[in-house]
């Protein structure tokens, strides 16, 4: 209940205050392919970084409203189980409120929100990624054989989900896994719990070939900074070519056994400094606005919450594993050479379940917890309207929506247009183009459908807002003398927010 009202919280209101288009289509070519390779019977369509499983919905419904719909509807139930797992993730640690807390603190944040309008398939990843987290607290709150199959069955998914998934897999794997064995309990119960565990993410590993392609791209070429170094303008000896990795890691159908390697290979990434040469894309003012206040939160939120649950030591150690790859991609993001929402989607729930542990722990403290049998629904009541008054900007706070610092994202529509030239054109997409699919499957929707693109949201292609010139880049007209942005021909499309 929790998730599906914050996805529509989400879609139907809150996107309003911080997206300027309908929707936005990160890699829309990529995504519109997988589509139409899942529901056409083209596998050569499949874009070899994503999992075929974050897209199954999407085949589902793409007969029923077509592929940009299915797209659509496939980010509102993604972004829906996300909230979902949030607010698991927080009860499990801090009771009730804190789940909640978890979900209205993630409700403040422009990124998390505007998921509900992305075609992409990272809603849906992300929802796996705090599954994940979810079960490893739930593990550590009950310590039980069923919550060690729960966190299993969570990190199982989120590893057929997106390759780079490992990042949060193994850190909540190694939670779980001391939760089963050191937990109090009888060798056998210890046992027992390990088997549950690690029984789910086995069947995971063997499922892996059914949604990685046998010429997936791998992990350590996916998160390789080297390339892009070099495509943005460095000359540094040590980001050229050839690029050689020690490991191949594709989830099922790479040995375990080299799982160091990669671990390895991304310990030296995380290390490997921007080269002073490179010539970054993302404004100031973006990071300003957009990367620094929830970086800024997470330096106080995240020792606060380690503070209050050190008396509970399996639910700070569940805490600590699991919000930390979150973490660390949070503060990664003020050297990305571009920044986009979907980046920070997977970095932000740190911020939200440090302040939603804090709330939760704290809140049990209150005067009103000790007036009886009135006092949870008296509690209940002053969280959930305090809650409502922050998140839906009632009260002018600093996380209202229409508060002083935020800026909403420009969409990144650019392969969209692509796709809606090639509509228009007489040749059509031609065999070879990067847009055929994506035209021959809206082809065949609009007449089998009649709908233009989309019968959810009112988009069309053929009137286009004036971002001077630049897809995704925000109308001069609106910048006006805001502090902290650039002008809107620094970045390249997609790149600038506005005020």
């Amino acid at each position: 209940m929790v998730g599906v009202a914050a996805a529509a919280l989400s879609g139907l209101w809150l996107v309003r205050f911080h997206l300027s288009e309908p929707l936005t289509a990160s890699d829309f070519l990529d995504y519109c392919a997988a589509v139409a390779s899942l529901t056409d019977g083209h596998p050569e369509w499949w874009p070899l970084k994503r999992s075929r499983l974050p897209g199954l919905p999407t085949a589902w419904l793409r007969p029923r409203v077509g592929l940009v719909d299915a797209l659509l509807l496939n980010a509102a139930a993604g972004t829906a189980l996300m909230f979902a797992a949030l607010h698991l993730w927080g009860s499990a640690l801090a009771g009730r409120v804190g789940g909640l807390a978890t979900v209205a603190v993630a409700l403040t944040m422009s990124p998390l929100v505007l998921q509900a309008r992305m075609l992409t398939f990272y809603p849906m990843v992300n929802a796996a990624l705090a599954l994940a987290a979810a079960g490893a607290a739930v593990a550590a709150r009950t310590r039980s054989v069923a919550g060690l199959a729960f966190a299993g069955l969570g990190i199982g998914v989120a590893l057929l989900a997106d390759v780079r998934a490992l990042i949060w897999a193994l850190p909540c794997f190694g939670v779980a896994l001391l939760v089963a064995v050191f937990a109090a309990g009888a060798a056998r119960t210890r046992a027992a719990r390990a088997v549950a565990l690690v029984l789910p993410v086995a069947g995971s590993f063997l499922l892996g070939p059914a949604v990685y392609p046998a010429a997936a791209y791998p992990l350590e070429k996916q998160l390789d900074v080297r390339p892009l170094y070099a495509l943005h303008g460095s000359q540094h000896p040590a980001v050229q070519p050839p690029y050689l990795y020690p490991s191949d890691y594709v989830w099922g159908r790479t040995p375990l056994a080299d799982l160091p390697l990669t671990v390895g290979f991304l310990l030296e990434q995380s290390a490997f400094e921007p080269p002073d040469d490179v010539e970054f894309y993302a404004p100031q003012g973006l990071k300003v606005r957009q990367v620094a206040p929830w970086t800024d939160a997470l330096g106080w939120t995240l020792p606060l919450a380690l503070v209050l649950l050190v008396r509970r030591p399996w639910q700070l150690w569940a805490f600590a594993g699991a919000a930390l790859p979150y973490a660390v991609a949070l503060r990664g993001m003020a050297d990305l050479v571009e920044i986009y929402p979907r980046f920070l989607t997977q970095g932000l729930p740190a911020v939200a379940i440090a302040g939603g542990v804090a709330v939760g722990v704290v809140w049990r403290w209150a005067p009103w917890q000790r007036l009886g049998r009135s006092g949870p629904v008296v509690s209940w009541a002053l969280a959930a309207g305090l809650l409502a008054l922050v998140v839906l900007g009632v009260a002018p706070t600093p996380l209202s929506p229409t508060a002083y610092w935020r800026a909403p994202w420009a969409p990144v529509l650019q392969e969209l247009y692509e796709v809606g030239q090639a509509l228009r054109s007489p040749t059509g997409g031609r065999p070879g183009d990067p847009e055929t699919p994506c035209v021959q499957a809206i082809t065949a929707d609009r007449e089998r459908l009649g709908v233009e693109w989309s019968a959810l949201v009112p988009f069309s292609d053929s009137v286009r807002t004036n971002y001077s010139g630049e897809l995704g880049a925000v109308p001069s007209s609106r910048l006006g003398d805001q502090p902290g942005n650039a002008p809107p021909s620094a970045p390249p499309a997609g790149a600038v927010n506005g005020p």
